[in-house]
């Protein structure tokens, strides 16, 4: 009898089930960040900080690279150029910039906080100093 009671129910909302399954489905294909790609990684190599460059790339393994684990291969500026992320000399206009200052994009995703203003100056001198 309780069984099909509970038949009876599920037959009754079945449509509604289903939009619900639907629409949490439609939800987690909207998501503009890689978090669920389990394609985080463990980044070692060692850094010199001492430089721009090294300082910036830096703040993106210990910020970034976690979720983003293929930015890794981009492993000096000539790697960021050529994925598009950076724009020689503009932080201004660059991809990277647009996506962590939360112009655009939302980097990194809650509940992380975002970058701190140290950590986007030395995202943003290192871009600036790359000449075109």
């Amino acid at each position: 009898m309780v069984i099909r009671e509970f038949m009876k129910s599920v037959r009754q909302h079945y449509k509604f089930l289903i939009f619900v399954l639907i629409f949490f489905v439609i939800q987690g294909c909207g998501q503009d960040y890689n978090s669920n790609s389990n394609d985080t990684i463990t980044f070692t190599q060692t850094i010199d900080t001492s430089t721009p460059e090294g300082a910036a790339i830096k703040v993106l393994q210990d910020q970034c690279f976690r979720c983003h684990g293929a930015w890794s291969a981009y492993a000096n500026s000539a790697g960021w150029v050529a994925s598009g992320y950076i724009t020689p000399g503009n932080w201004d206009n660059s991809v990277l910039r647009n996506r962590l200052s939360n112009y655009g994009g939302d980097m990194p995703p809650a509940p992380s906080s975002g970058l701190s203003s140290d950590e986007l100056t030395k995202l943003s001198t290192w871009v600036n100093a790359i000449t075109p």
